[in-house]
C-alpha cells in the first residue's frame, strides 16, 4: 500500500509554528525521504505548483492518506 503525504506541521528557521498542506496555496505535493544510512534523517520536499519547493527536516506532525497502489 502506498501513501501521500497531505499535511506537514514544522517550526521555521525563527522558531515560529507552519503547516503546509498538498493542494493549498500552491503546494502539489509533499515527497516524503527515508534516511539513507547512519546519522542520515528522513526529510520531505514541499513542491509548488511554479516548480520552487523547500526541505523539511525535523517535522512536527505528519498527516498521510494510503491509497492502493
Amino acid at each position: 500500500m502506498k501513501q501521500i503525504i497531505k499535511k506537514i506541521s514544522f517550526h521555521d528557521e525563527n522558531g515560529n509554528p507552519q503547516e503546509v498542506t498538498a493542494g493549498k496555496y500552491g503546494v502539489k505535493e509533499i515527497q516524503q525521504h527515508s534516511a539513507q544510512g547512519d546519522g542520515d534523517k528522513w526529510y520531505y520536499d514541499v513542491i509548488f505548483e511554479d516548480g520552487k519547493g523547500f526541505m523539511i527536516f525535523d517535522p512536527k506532525v505528519v498527516e498521510y492518506k494510503k491509497i492502493d497502489d
